[in-house]
């Protein structure tokens, strides 16, 4: 017993000494990342003396590992580690491992890293890897590899230069064939042309029998299924434009990337950023394989531009005879990008709806204000735009629908002054950047349904409020993938129960618009505690105050707090 406890002791104090590596090699080896939280508790081993033999499992964790082997054999998680299983099983480390452990013949860390921690198998299907879609950046890397291969770089070299083939470059070329290795074949014949069927020649069955043709075969219907490297460099440069996409246009979608008449930013586009992928602009069947290659990765779903593919939804068609007759004129495919339709497409009796409703905005004012002019300009190309391209309707449709919300009196006496308080807004939080260095989220004039869900709610009162930029690109992120998965509910097909999770999905979203802040407006006196917090109206308090007054901390006189609009009042 005392022996035993001795060995015990020795085992603790090598665990507790090495407790931080040996429970991180472990972890990492032998538990999925969710239970690794979980094992980091095993605190105290018990004796391994004449318990059973545990070796299998320790070097083998691919026979059961983490959480299957758990729930198969209704092991704890405090088991999942070897020594945790150890313990609760009554099994031992091999007994010359465990005399090395105490006995101090090799330091703990080669003991953890031979004996404890298994080896990972590294063993590649190097076929499957060549020929299978879905393994291109496995296939790259080995590619790359191959590539710098030194060893066949040299026997490319030594064939290259030999006019007669000594023993040495031919034994080496054929322990390369017979290997089957197809990415160094593929490398070796890249390299060596004609000289690599003349060596074929030389050792196969007409010559000196030492490849076989059974070989041969093998090997040339491997290269023939190859997935060619341009396709695999290609989908990579594809999949670089695309995340450089999404990361300057984080709320886009790939509905966003389809090509249609009105001259957006679409995948063409994209392609032609890059040489290898700007040939296949006019080639419909060929970017439409590589989209879906990207697709069949998870690419797409990643950067949520899955709805640029074929199933993600058809751009509707657009055949509005005021666009079509234009871009016939012009002899164009597609409108000019970021196209103002309020002054270059509008026939002349649109055209006087549209100056008329200038006109009285101007009056209604006392006279013009370009920032407001601009408000009015953007929000009709936008009615335009959406309802044309979303929604179906003809342009003359869309310019009724603007005369018959700005005829209400309600625009002049309310919603005009709404854009106008919007505008003086956004000056002052320019001002407070510029003069006091302090940013502030800049305001939006917003609408609770959005214009591309609705151009007759556009310059409605009870559609629109005063609401800040960060709040409205949120809402928006959520109403653009509502959209997106009701398209999807749209579609024909799929099961019942995937169409059940997008009806959930779409309510979970709706339940956050109905929840958040979104549709909450900036307060009277913004920027309000309410709508900046309190640390950032202190701020721009103490700016104002020493700007005024010298003293930053003026504002808090006699103990109380003065008001921004008090410190900013004429003197």
């Amino acid at each position: 017993m005392a022996e035993d406890k001795n060995l015990l002791d020795k085992i603790r104090d090598t665990y507790y000494k090495y407790d931080k590596k040996l429970t991180d090699a472990v972890n990492y080896y032998l538990i999925p990342p969710e239970a690794r939280p979980l094992a980091r508790g095993i605190e105290s081993l018990v004796p391994f003396q004449d318990l059973p033999d545990a070796t299998e499992f320790i070097q083998n964790p691919s026979l059961k590992t983490g959480l299957d082997l758990a729930g198969d054999t209704a092991i704890t998680a405090a088991e999942l580690t070897p020594f945790g299983y150890l313990a609760s099983r009554g099994a031992t480390l091999p007994g010359k491992v465990a005399q090395e452990v105490t006995t101090g013949i090799k330091p703990v860390d080669d003991i953890i890293n031979q004996k404890i921690v298994p080896k990972k198998n590294t063993e590649i299907n190097l076929n499957d890897v060549y020929t299978n879609p879905l393994k291109r950046k496995d296939r790259v890397k080995l590619r790359n590899e191959t590539a710098n291969n030194k060893d066949l770089n040299n026997l490319a070299n030594q064939i290259n230069k030999e006019k007669r083939y000594s023993e040495d470059t031919i034994s080496k070329f054929i322990e390369i064939y017979n290997s089957g290795n197809p990415f160094k074949i593929e490398q070796l014949r890249s390299m060596t042309g004609n000289q690599f069927k003349a060596i074929l020649r030389k050792v196969g069955p007409n010559g000196t029998k030492k490849i076989n043709q059974e070989t041969i075969d093998s090997n040339l219907n491997l290269l023939n299924s190859k997935i060619e490297s341009i396709t695999d460099v290609r989908l990579g440069k594809l999949e670089e434009q695309l995340k450089k996409y999404k990361g300057s246009n984080p709320k886009e979608t790939g509905m966003n990337l389809k090509v249609n008449k009105f001259g957006e930013f679409d995948i063409n586009d994209i392609f032609k950023l890059d040489d290898d992928l700007k040939v296949l602009i006019n080639n419909k069947a060929a970017k439409q394989r590589i989209l879906k290659r990207l697709e069949e990765e998870g690419i797409l779903d990643e950067l949520g531009l899955q709805d640029i593919n074929i199933k993600g939804g058809v751009t509707k068609k657009i055949s509005d005879p005021q666009i079509d007759q234009y871009l016939k004129d012009l002899n164009l495919n597609y409108l000019p990008k970021k196209f103002d339709f309020s002054s270059k497409i509008l026939n002349e009796s649109q055209k006087r709806i549209y100056n008329n409703l200038q006109t009285k905005v101007t009056k209604s004012m006392g006279g013009s204000d370009k920032a407001v002019y601009d408000i009015i300009r953007d929000n009709v190309n936008r009615m335009i735009k959406y309802g044309v391209r979303d929604k179906g309707k003809t342009i003359d449709e869309v310019i009724a629908s603007l005369q018959k919300q700005t005829d209400d009196p309600e625009f002049l006496a309310e919603v005009v002054p709404l854009i106008q308080k919007k505008v003086k807004t956004q000056n002052y939080i320019k001002g407070i950047k510029k003069d006091l260095g302090v940013d502030l989220d800049s305001v939006n004039l917003s609408h609770m349904k959005a214009v591309v869900e609705d151009i007759d709610q556009t310059f409605k009162l009870n559609n629109l409020f005063i609401g800040l930029s960060k709040k409205n690109t949120a809402e928006s992120i959520i109403q653009k993938d509502i959209r997106r998965l009701t398209n999807q509910l749209d579609e024909k097909g799929g099961s019942v129960a995937n169409k059940n999770k997008i009806k959930a999905d779409i309510e979970d979203l709706q339940y956050k618009l109905k929840t958040g802040d979104y549709y909450d407006a900036v307060s009277e006196n913004y920027p309000s505690t309410s709508d900046v917090g309190v640390n950032v109206q202190k701020q721009i308090k103490e700016k104002i105050s020493e700007a005024m007054m010298g003293e930053p901390t003026y504002f808090k006189k006699d103990g109380g707090m003065v008001g921004i609009s008090h410190l900013t009042r004429p003197l």
